[in-house]
């Protein structure tokens, strides 16, 4: 148990906390799924602000204390958040990410065919925050990212914050989904393959974190339409390849190594 805590830094101050929610669209509205909620500080004014609360804690001993503390529109479940299905109706996800797990939280609720939040807004390291905003330098990540989601840092937030500190500053960051996604959702599978073969075989090259959306937007509508359909078979499961050779890799170097 003392491993899963050790993998996470907490917010232990109301004020700044009061601070990020400020800047979020969460209302009573809403539906709100929190990861990691540790010892509730976020929980407890989530509560206030939403119309029903589901936590997700995997540290058992931390989840049954939040289910003696909590308000009545909070829900309270046990596990891991990778393993937890994404509700199948709207929701916004708030969280404090551990940030040895940054990439994969990541990965979920963005890359995946589940259900994708309408906004999200996460507390991460500074340097994941840079790799998924793509300032200053677009990566594989913020390229896909980008075709659904409006992704920007909100607030810078000093280690100091933190509970134990760790060793970086973090930041908190906004995913908000876009009316109109710039790649048709039927298509999304296909772009992501695209842009992944791209990165997998000119990664060392100059120029390819200088592209923005729009410019990939347009390679991909050349390929479709210019490249013979037997040599866009080259390029199908790069993301998963791509998936396969993060997997192996030690969590601690997986958010520094893919999103490059």
């Amino acid at each position: 148990m003392e491993k899963i805590r050790q993998s996470q830094n907490f917010i232990n101050n109301p004020r700044l906390v009061t601070t990020l929610l400020d800047m979020t669209d969460v209302s009573m509205n809403d539906l709100v799924v929190e990861v990691g909620p540790g010892t509730g500080v976020i929980t407890k004014q989530l509560t206030e602000r939403a119309g029903t609360v589901i936590v997700v804690e995997q540290d058992p001993d931390l989840a049954r204390k939040l289910m003696h503390n909590v308000a009545p529109n909070v829900q309270v479940i046990t596990g891991d958040f990778l393993n937890y299905p994404l509700p199948d109706h709207k929701y916004k996800v708030v969280a404090n990410l551990p940030f040895n797990l940054t990439a994969d939280i990541i990965r979920k609720l963005f890359m995946g065919q589940e259900n994708q939040p309408d906004s999200a807004y996460l507390i991460m390291q500074k340097e994941a925050a840079e790799k998924f905003t793509g300032k200053p330098k677009a990566t594989l990540t913020s390229t896909l990212l980008g075709i659904s989601f409006k992704v920007s840092v909100l607030n810078r937030i000093n280690r100091s914050a933190f509970v134990p500190t760790p060793k970086v500053d973090a930041a908190f960051v906004a995913f908000i989904k876009r009316d109109k996604p710039f790649v048709d959702k039927s298509e999304i599978k296909d772009f992501q393959d695209f842009v992944a073969y791209e990165y997998i075989h000119t990664r060392r090259g100059m120029g390819i974190g200088d592209l923005d959306i729009s410019r990939w937007v347009n390679l991909f509508e050349a390929f479709k339409k210019h490249v013979p359909s037997g040599k866009k078979a080259i390029v199908r499961g790069s993301m998963a390849k791509l998936a396969r050779e993060q997997s192996r890799l030690p969590k601690q170097h997986r958010t520094r190594r893919l999103w490059t």
